[in-house]
Parts: C-alpha cells; structure tokens; sequence
C-alpha cells in the first residue's frame, strides 16, 4: 500500500484501505491521517468519515467522532453500523438524549445486538431513566450473558432502584468473568455499604484503592465505613 500510495498519491480509495488496515491494527492516530487525506481527496467518500470517527472514538475525541459520523449518514443513509457507532460516541460526549435516538435507531436496523441494546440502556440511565435502562440491559444479556461491562451497568441500575442484592448479584459475576475490576470492587462495596455490611464492604476497597481509576472512590467510602462503624479515626486516615 505505502508503494502503491507513492505511485498514484492522489487516489482516495489507497488511503482507505490503508485506513482499514490501520484500524486493524489499533493505529488509530493513522487512521485518522488517512481517512482525511481520503475525504480530502474526495469529500463524497463516506468510509472516509467513519473510519475516522470510529478512530476519533477511541482516542478520547467523541464530539469530532459525532461531527464524522453524521456526515457519513448524511453521504450513506443505509451505511452499516453507522448508527452503532455514533451512539457509542454521544455516550462518551455524555449526550445521552441522541444515544438514545441513535441507538434506536441501530437496533431498528440490525435488531437483537448485544452491543446496541446495552448502549441504549446506558443512555437512558445517563438520563435518570433506571426503569426504561433495565429492559435493555437484561436483553443484551439474554443475548450475551458473558458481558462484564453490562453487567456492571446493570448492577449500577439495581442500586439506584434499591435492590442492593441483585447489584451485588451482577458485580460479583462481573467480577468471576473479569477478575479485579476496580470499577465492579467499588460499585459492590458501595451496594454491601449501602446493606449496612461494611465488614464485606472494606476488602472490595481495599482492592479498588489499588487502582488510580477508582482510588478516590474507594478511599471516601471506605473512610465512610469506618465512620459508620465510629472509627473515626480510621477515617479521617483516609
């Protein structure tokens, strides 16, 4: 491809293939290169534009990724995965009205994806909407019952409805399918904290202390047992 590109610089579709490959890859900082040189060579090309925003997606960069995908939606209405993508990225830019139209509008066209009914319960809990959330989430685990992230997501939905010992059910079993995940430690801790049992409490913060991620979290909480329990002044140590 890099001779090909040298050879006939101007031709849009090498930059794409190579964006592909590069996605492949996880060279996302080179997707993006590509895919607009692609666009730039020829702005009708709507691959160009999903390339680089699924890439803007994975580099922390949502807002750029919602700019790309929509201009592909407006270039390819039916391209797949479209609506998928840009959901995902309205989550991550914490738009979550639109992740909701967008992931319905995923699952209106490829019905019965995992990823796509999870996102949209992601949104609605983003909205404060446990109780449309929940639906989805137990359908995405009907249909992949392995899923850690989704699983936490829903135990996150059960503790704000009040029902500590299913949330605790669904970190326990996220934390069997991916062992010491600090965001699973801390969200049981705060549900056992929440159920009056510290003592079960402090070892799930002790652990997701350990990770950078969750260290501030689990510190205020655990502090928050000790002086549950009136320790005090193990809790001003933390």
């Amino acid at each position: 491809l890099d001779l090909a590109i040298q050879y006939a610089p101007k031709l849009a579709d090498l930059y794409l293939i190579r964006a592909q490959v590069l996605t492949g890859k996880g060279d996302f900082e080179g997707v993006i290169r590509d895919a607009g040189q692609a666009v730039a060579l020829d702005g009708r090309v709507a691959d160009g534009y999903v390339f680089r925003g699924h890439a803007e997606i994975e580099i922390g960069k949502p807002r750029e990724a919602i700019k790309d995908l929509t201009d592909a939606i407006r270039l390819a209405p039916g391209f797949p995965d479209v609506y998928g993508h840009r959901c995902v990225a309205d989550l991550r830019a914490m738009v979550f009205s639109a992740g909701v139209e967008d992931c319905t509008e995923a699952i209106r066209r490829k019905p019965g994806d995992p990823i796509d009914l999870a996102n949209r319960g992601r949104a609605n809990f983003g909205l404060n909407r446990p109780e449309l959330a929940l639906p989805d989430l137990n359908g995405s685990l009907k249909l992949d019952p392995r899923s850690a992230p989704t699983l936490i997501v829903r135990g996150l939905v059960y503790a704000t409805l009040g029902r500590y010992d299913s949330a605790i059910a669904d970190y326990t079993r996220s934390l069997e399918l991916s062992p010491g995940n600090p965001e699973a430690l801390v969200d049981r801790g705060i549900a056992q904290r929440r159920q009056g049992h510290c003592p079960l409490a402090i070892p799930d913060f002790d652990l997701a202390a350990q990770s950078k991620a969750t260290a501030a979290l689990a510190q205020a909480h655990r502090a928050g047992c000790f002086a549950d329990e009136r320790q005090y002044t193990r809790a001003l140590a933390d």
